[in-house]
């Protein structure tokens, strides 16, 4: 995805990431999967199988 919008990416990089502390950066995810949760309890995001593929890189 970087590779075809990278004035996109490089711009949430600067004005949005940059401009977060580390445990800010975090919450988004933390905040989403509760919200996942709710919707649906099985979803992959929060039963921690996405997380469990993206470590198997």
């Amino acid at each position: 995805m970087a590779a075809t919008t990278p004035g996109h990416v490089e711009a949430v990089r600067t004005y949005v990431f940059d401009a977060l502390a580390r445990a800010q950066v975090r919450q988004p995810t933390t905040i989403g999967r509760r919200i996942v949760g709710a919707v649906d309890p099985g979803h992959p995001l929060v039963t921690g199988m996405v997380d469990r593929l993206r470590h198997k890189k």
